[in-house]
């Protein structure tokens, strides 16, 4: 593929940071014109509950100008790259859905597009080479790697994962992920043909009882019992596996209001809005840990 990028809309938000929304082709001109945010640039969605296995993520953009922008309407979910930077760095990576494309003939034209970190489609991915089905043995971390490399999305891959067999190397740099096997053949039908990417991927998620999303420009594999804790180590891999580095991460956020402090823990749904003299914070009350 030999993306070229084709559009971008730039803005700040109310805490005045910068945001640039980059769309990309494969096979495009490489006009890179650039175009006006809507009242809402973009809003991501995350989707199913906190508590599943596989969090996928969508992004609804929207574009103001007179241009004919048709070409966004794809019947191909691999054309079209959607990036969004923050502060000019990667902070999301997904693509165009097929048919999610909405033209709204007002004055100025508004159009609005559906990208997707393709997470959720991983049940219609087969788990194979390209030919044959993956089989034999295969460390935790390769198996994710070949599974994220059928989204299309090459960013890194944050573990959170500390539990350890008593025989594993427990130290910082030591992921349990890269130390357990998984036998690739469970996913294979009796007639041999490849399992999906989804149920190959829920395996060691399960039995780890973790979750995966897109965070921040990265991958994240969290253990769901260590989100009680204070920190938890993490270690960072690259698209290809490979061990970068490791870190701390704090889970629960104290931020400071007029009346005191609240924790969030995390949330369903943001929305990166232009420049705003005002902002409610509306919680509802019959959802544990909603913000």
């Amino acid at each position: 593929m030999a993306f070229t990028r084709e559009l971008h809309l730039t803005y700040k938000d109310h805490f005045d940071t910068s945001w640039t929304i980059e769309i990309w082709h494969d096979g495009g001109a490489g006009a890179d014109a650039e175009y006006i945010a809507g009242k809402v640039p973009f809003t991501l969605r995350y989707t199913g509950t906190e508590w599943k296995n596989i969090i996928g993520s969508e992004v609804y953009i929207s574009i103001l100008g007179s241009d004919d922008l048709t070409w966004l309407f794809t019947t191909n979910d691999s054309s079209i790259k959607v990036i969004i930077k923050k502060a000019g760095s990667t902070w999301w990576t997904g693509f165009a859905l097929t048919g999610q494309y909405f033209d709204v003939l007002n004055v100025p034209r508004e159009f609005i597009l559906t990208a997707s970190d393709k997470l959720g489609k991983l049940d219609q991915i087969n788990y194979d080479d390209g030919t044959d089905p993956y089989e034999g043995y295969d460390d935790t971390v390769d198996i994710i790697t070949k599974v994220l490399a059928k989204t299309g999305v090459s960013q890194n891959i944050n573990v959170m994962v500390n539990l350890f067999e008593d025989s594993m190397d427990h130290a910082a740099t030591d992921d349990p992920f890269k130390q357990t096997d998984i036998w690739q053949d469970l996913v294979i039908d009796d007639d041999l043909n490849p399992g999906t990417c989804y149920n190959m991927l829920l395996a060691p998620l399960r039995a780890f009882q973790s979750r995966i999303f897109q965070a921040d420009g990265e991958w994240w594999v969290q253990r769901l019992p260590e989100l009680r804790d204070t920190t938890a180590t993490y270690r960072t891999f690259n698209s290809a596996g490979t061990y970068v580095s490791n870190g701390t991460l704090t889970m629960q956020k104290t931020t400071t209001v007029a009346t005191g402090s609240f924790r969030v823990m995390s949330d369903s749904m943001t929305e990166a809005l232009p420049g705003l003299r005002k902002l409610n914070i509306l919680q509802n009350y019959n959802k544990k840990r909603f913000l």
